[in-house]
């Protein structure tokens, strides 16, 4: 029998979004209610978010899921298992928000995790980031990084405008100054 977690190294329980990861009970749950995963899918669940951000080849989920040893149509097993793993997360194959496949290679676990630490109820992200945590934070950085040029530009503006102005003035009282003889 293979073990639940081929991964010995990661932790019990893991979550992402609104799903939590139960390794010991071989459980997945979607805001505490269990969804159904058969026991092969949840495996490649478990093994893909104990690796965060990093790829797992095809031949890696093969060899640590199914084995040397057993002879199967892998190709027709894996992605039947992907296709129930993304049904109950609701993902899309075509926009990932969970699992992101690198054709012929393998895939990739790309939503942020996070653990409880030993014991104490608390939650700790993992230090590996994810593709989409990574653009929403350049998009973020890039926004603020333009209003603060836009801001500057306007400011700019502003003050060339007030001092053409005051400019403007000063050879208007100048000239009003002069008589004509």
């Amino acid at each position: 029998m293979i073990p639940l977690d081929p991964d010995a190294s990661a932790p019990p329980s893991t979550r992402f979004g609104p799903f939590e990861l139960d390794r010991r009970a071989g459980e997945l749950r979607k805001s505490g209610v269990p969804v159904n995963l058969p026991p092969q899918p949840f495996k490649i669940l478990a093994l893909l978010a104990s690796r965060p951000g990093t790829l797992v080849t095809r031949e890696e989920i093969h060899k640590q899921i199914w084995g040397e040893e057993t002879f199967v149509d892998f190709e027709q097993g894996l992605n039947f298992a992907i296709k129930k793993i993304r049904a109950a997360l609701g993902d899309d194959a075509e926009k990932p928000r969970y699992i992101k496949t690198l054709p012929r290679r393998g895939y990739r676990f790309i939503a942020p995790v996070a653990q409880p630490d030993s014991g104490d109820g608390n939650i700790s992200i993992t230090a590996e980031a994810h593709e989409g945590t990574q653009r929403a934070v350049t998009a973020l950085v890039d926004a603020v990084v333009e209003t603060h040029r836009s801001r500057a530009r306007w400011r700019v503006a502003v003050v060339a405008l007030a001092m053409a102005g005051a400019g403007a003035l000063l050879a208007a009282f100048r000239g009003s100054g002069q008589s004509d003889p």
